[in-house]
């Protein structure tokens, strides 16, 4: 008689409701406390689950995903936040794409993971343990604003083939596990772009790419923020994107990664 595998049990004991799945985002294991059952039975679609024995599992109660997300970034004190993609590249390059709301980063970096097989680290938000200098996994899956999968066919003609409560795309393998050593490779900012606004790339210094960053992160929160961030970006090659389409970014970014043009 064979022994059932020890993931094979827990998916049974799940499904029989005699536990719950616990997840992980960044270092926090969590399980979720939910009035609305459809809400928890889709959370195992969106969020990677907890491969390995946690020292400590925190129960959350939330009934949506942004709700949910808020709460675990409160678990995570003292760590630097950035609102950017941080994505591997084929090659093992590691690229951080930052830039205000709208900016189109995520946008980019889901073109890249779909269609060209790289790896997210994060889609959002970029979580670094300064103390430790580590780029930390969080996983969170990708949010759709409107018109992005149109611009998806336009640019790479492949869309995500599941959309959870009309906007999350299931991260699944799309995403790294564990943590990287913090010295980017290539780190770009993006403006927000204009249609039939020409694509532009500028050098920048990593003081310069600092300065970019205060609004769109918690830097000034840390006095030592500023100082290991220049740290972690002047390992790379750091650019100021101004316009394109999301075609020409892409192609401008897998450039850059490959070689074709110098980083």
């Amino acid at each position: 008689m064979s022994i059932p595998r020890l993931q094979d049990q827990i998916a049974h004991q799940e499904w029989r409701g005699e536990r719950k799945p616990v997840y992980r985002l960044g270092r926090v294991s969590f399980t979720v406390d939910s009035a609305d059952a459809a809400f928890e039975l889709e959370l195992t679609r969106l969020l990677p689950r907890c491969r390995v024995g946690a020292e400590m599992i925190h129960d959350l109660a939330a009934d949506d995903l942004r709700g949910l997300l808020a709460k675990v970034l409160e678990l995570h004190p003292g760590y630097l936040w950035i609102s950017a993609a941080c994505l591997l590249s084929p090659q093992g390059h590691k690229v951080l794409i930052s830039g205000q709301s709208s900016a189109g980063k995520s946008t980019t970096a889901l073109a890249l993971a779909l269609r060209y097989g790289w790896k997210a680290l994060s889609e959002d938000l970029t979580c670094i343990d300064v103390r430790r200098n580590k780029i930390i996994a969080f996983a969170t899956p990708f949010s759709l604003k409107s018109g992005t999968l149109e611009l998806l066919e336009d640019s790479i003609a492949m869309v995500p083939e599941t959309l959870v409560f009309g906007e999350w795309v299931p991260i699944s393998d799309m995403h790294a596990e564990g943590e990287y050593d913090a010295d980017l490779d290539l780190i770009l900012y993006f403006d927000t772009a204009r249609e039939g606004e020409p694509i532009q790339q500028f050098a920048c210094s990593p003081g310069e790419y600092v300065r970019l960053l205060l609004p769109c992160s918690n830097l000034v929160h840390d006095e030592r923020g500023p100082d290991k961030l220049a740290e972690y970006v002047s390992s790379g090659a750091c650019y100021r994107v101004l316009g394109g389409s999301l075609s020409e970014r892409i192609s401008l970014i897998r450039n850059l990664t490959t070689g074709k043009v110098p980083l």
